[in-house]
């Protein structure tokens, strides 16, 4: 329809389903105010016959009659959603892999780069790559600002049904240094660096449920043409170690340290220890 949003309700030849439409946001500006001011979309029912009919908005009692009808039906989804590979053994270098994200994560919008994790006491995950540029609201960036994703985060959640997210740091929310990278240091509260800090050009995520098999996830939300090649949507689904000669210097490389050795030598310390999947790039400084 000219001059109007369309999305398709269902494939083609598909028939008397329940249908569920979604309107997700990411990071609203005010955490008690997710509509942003605007308030929520009105909804307008049309009939195939060209009658219309206004939606009005759930009571309480309407939201917990549907919440006990949908919630079965999203417990069977993720349950048998595949879950991830489990790491061979608790110091087996993690590896990325592209993948849907199992359950309800996932859109057309969206694709993730995701690595399971092993924990154990004093361990911390390192993460380095080159920032995707973004239009950065916060910062006062108008949304039309070209840039070569949408959006991109990183998160941390569990590997496990019901699939919950332990931590997010989104785009805005991430230290870049002056020449475009970042370093991201994952671990349990406990096993925090002192020197894991915003200001020491750190961003520090917490991990999951370390009695739980562990996930870190990219996830890079529309990529300009310009950018394609390089975002995790070029590359191969579940091959593992795909995505560190397509992303280039955009691939996040990983390794395993300790949180002693962090605190004395950064980053830096930790790669120099480690050999991480993805050794064969260039560091970032």
């Amino acid at each position: 329809v000219a001059g109007q949003n369309v999305l398709p309700a269902m494939p083609t030849g598909v028939e008397n389903v329940v249908g569920v439409l979604i309107m997700r946001i990411y990071v609203p500006t005010d955490a008690n105010d997710p509509t942003g001011g605007v308030g929520l979309p009105s909804i307008t029912l049309e009939e195939a016959s060209g009658a219309s009919r206004a939606l009005t908005e759930c009571t309480a009692a309407d939201r917990e009659v549907w919440k006990s009808f949908f919630t079965p039906f999203a417990t069977q989804i993720i349950e048998e959603a595949p879950q991830l590979p489990t790491p061979p053994s608790v110091d087996a270098q993690p590896q990325w892999l592209q993948t849907t994200f199992p359950g309800l994560g996932t859109n057309p919008d969206n694709r993730y780069l995701m690595v399971p994790i092993a924990w154990k006491p004093g361990r911390v995950v390192v993460v380095r790559g080159k920032a995707p540029t973004f239009p950065n609201t916060r910062a006062g960036d108008p949304v039309t600002k070209p840039a070569q994703l949408r959006y991109w985060s990183f998160c941390t959640g569990s590997n496990v049904p019901p699939l919950i997210t332990a931590d997010c740091a989104s785009d805005f929310e991430t230290a870049i240094a002056a020449d475009g990278a970042y370093t991201l240091v994952v671990s349990q509260p406990g096993d925090k660096p002192a020197n894991a800090t915003a200001d020491k050009g750190v961003t520090w995520l917490k991990g999951g449920d370390p009695n739980q098999p562990d996930i870190l996830f990219e996830r890079h939300l529309r990529p300009s043409p310009d950018f394609y090649a390089q975002s995790v949507w070029n590359v191969p689904e579940g091959v593992p170690g795909a995505a560190a000669s397509v992303m280039g210097p955009y691939y996040p490389r990983i390794a395993y340290c300790d949180k002693t050795t962090f605190e004395s030598g950064g980053a830096d310390a930790c790669f120099a220890a480690a050999t991480p999947i993805g050794s064969n790039s260039t560091p970032a400084a």
